[in-house]
């Protein structure tokens, strides 16, 4: 399953191809040579097929942007395709979003992403200590999040100006931070700031738990659709490091509200964009 559909001629993919310069409102353009390509970003869905709200269309982004500048001839590089991919990806949505979701994609790891006209990636050299992801409320559509925010810069620019600023050094102190408790209360500042931001637009981010204060929850991306559960140096949730078992004073699931999925363990991937 992908999230969009493969063809070059419709959906999101298609739109990609339109951002590369694959293809035209004719179809495809005739320089280039014959080629099939396959997508699959099943991985970023679960078994329903709701999406899991990860980053599947930057990872397509960068597959599809590699895959063009390869046809092309043209060198392929996380610093050559970062940059084309994030263009990309903003043109197929409509001329939205940072494109940190895509630098992620590229890049492997934990970095600083600085947006604009000409991103920026710094790769962290710290590591977060044993993590959890779980399913939020509901999925969230990122470029109705992003519209939402929008009508509200237009509204507020005042208060969308602060927030960016208050957003961009709680972002800065939290990378620069030498410790993981000041790096959690940094997080803690910045988690804060996004759950405002939140009930400002309409767009909760709030993922009420009943874990114990060992653990730090925050939402992902857009919304709540996704969690993530870190554990203090050495803590285990449950028997397993595999899975969110029972806790003290949580449900089967660690959390308030059974949401009907098991938080799974989670690793960051260091290896990003490769070409074999």
């Amino acid at each position: 399953m992908a999230s969009a559909p493969a063809s070059p001629d419709g959906g999101f993919v298609g739109a990609l191809f339109r951002a590369l310069g694959l293809t035209d409102e004719q179809g495809m353009k005739a320089h280039l040579p014959p080629f099939h390509l396959t997508l699959d970003s099943s991985a970023f869905f679960t078994p329903e097929g709701r999406k899991l709200g990860l980053g599947s269309s930057a990872a397509l982004a960068v597959v599809v942007t590699a895959a063009a500048r390869l046809l092309q001839g043209q060198e392929v590089s996380v610093t050559t395709v970062m940059p084309q991919a994030i263009q990309a990806h903003r043109m197929a949505q409509g001329g939205k979003g940072s494109g940190y979701d895509v630098a992620t994609s590229c890049w492997g790891g934990i970095g600083l992403f600085t947006g604009g006209d000409t991103p920026q990636w710094m790769p962290a050299t710290w590591r977060l200590p044993p993590a959890w992801l779980f399913s939020g409320p509901e999925a969230v559509k990122t470029v109705s999040a992003i519209g939402q925010y929008q009508a509200w810069k237009s509204y507020f620019p005042q208060k969308a100006h602060e927030f960016v600023l208050q957003s961009n050094q709680a972002v800065q102190r939290f990378f620069m931070a030498e410790t993981w408790l000041e790096r959690r209360q940094r997080w803690e500042e910045y988690k804060q700031l996004s759950l405002e931001l939140g009930r400002q637009l309409g767009v909760s981010a709030d993922l009420a738990t009943s874990l114990p204060p060992q653990y730090f929850v925050k939402a992902l991306g857009a919304g709540n659709e996704t969690g993530l559960i870190l554990a203090e140096t050495g803590l285990i949730l449950g028997e397993s490091r595999d899975e969110l078992g029972k806790a003290p004073g949580t449900d089967r699931t660690g959390l308030a509200n059974p949401l009907g999925t098991r938080a799974v363990a989670w690793q960051v991937a260091e290896k990003g964009l490769s070409v074999d």
